[in-house]
Formats: C-alpha cells, structure tokens, sequence
C-alpha cells in the first residue's frame, strides 16, 4: 500500500496552482486589449455603443477594429519588449506588427495611404532602433511613432481613440530574458 498522508498535501497545492495558471492565462486577454478592467470605463462603452450614427462606417470603408486591436498589443509588447531588452522579441512584434498594417491597409481602402504612410515613416526608425538595440534611439522611435498613431487618428476622424507614450504593461508575455 501507499501512505495517504503525502497525498493530501498534494491536491491543496496543485489547485492553488491551478487556479493561479487560470488567472494569468485570463489575464493575457485583458491586457492583450492593451486597457485594464478600471480603464475601461462601461459607461462610455455602452453610451458609445447607444450612439452608433456619431459614427456610420461608409460601405466602401473597410472595418479596422480588429485590425488595431492586434496593432495595440503588438505596439504594446513590442515596447516593454525593447524596455526588458529582450531585441529578438521586439524584432519579432515589430514585424507582426507591420504585417498587420499592411494587412489592414489591403482590407481598409479609405486608410490605405495612412496606413502605407505609417509602415514607411514609423515602422523603419523603430526597426533600425531594434537592429541597433539601441533603448535610447528606441523610445525616440516610439514616441514618434506614437504621435504617429494620434495624428492618423485625428486626421481619419477618430481622434477620440488616444495611443499613450507608456503603454500597460503585458508581464504575462514580456519576461526578463533567460540566464540573466
């Protein structure tokens, strides 16, 4: 027979271990919508969702929605990737990222020069910053960049949508490089 005892002990810890694995894995969808559960603000939510007609998408205007949703996470975990200096992660999410602007600009018409615009003017200085790995020449990038986004924004008639200069933090994906 075995000895019970030990077992015991056993179940208590892998449920602990199990709900806390449940608990950032759900976490990672959060912050991969790059907002916070307190950010969120369900007010403005559901009174933006009441007023559709403030802004009607034209028939021939592609939807970029889920588009800039993956941009958000990508820029995200492009950043705290440079800022952990983990270079081949950046390099990584600086090309997912610049994959997927082209993908939206190809899917939204209307945009398409905004978005081939920002790939030529944007995506470049943050590339050579990566290559350079270079965390100084990297935030210049990226704040200009980011004012990048906030003026296309603007120009498109979506200046409510804001990019912040030091996106939330993604610790779930972004984790200090191995053996150091």
């Amino acid at each position: 027979m075995y000895d019970r005892s030990f077992t015991g002990a056993v179940w208590p810890k892998c449920t602990v271990l199990f709900v806390l694995g449940s608990l950032v894995f759900a976490g990672g969808y959060v912050t991969a919508l790059w907002v916070s559960p307190h950010m969120l603000g369900f007010v403005g939510l559901a009174r933006a969702a009441a007023q559709p007609q403030d802004h009607p998408h034209e028939a021939h205007e592609g939807d970029l929605a889920p588009f800039m949703i993956r941009n958000a996470y990508h820029f995200a975990t492009l950043y705290h990737a440079a800022r952990a200096g983990r270079w081949e992660l950046a390099h990584y999410q600086a090309d997912e990222l610049d994959e997927n602007m082209q993908d939206a600009a190809q899917a939204a018409t209307i945009h398409a020069s905004f978005l081939h615009d920002y790939r030529k003017d944007f995506m470049q200085p943050l590339r050579q910053a990566i290559a350079a790995r270079s965390v100084e020449q990297f935030h210049n990038a990226f704040r200009t960049a980011v004012e990048g986004c906030n003026n296309c924004h603007q120009a498109t008639k979506h200046a409510f949508i804001t990019i912040p200069e030091v996106p939330p933090s993604l610790s779930i994906f972004v984790l200090p490089p191995s053996g150091g």
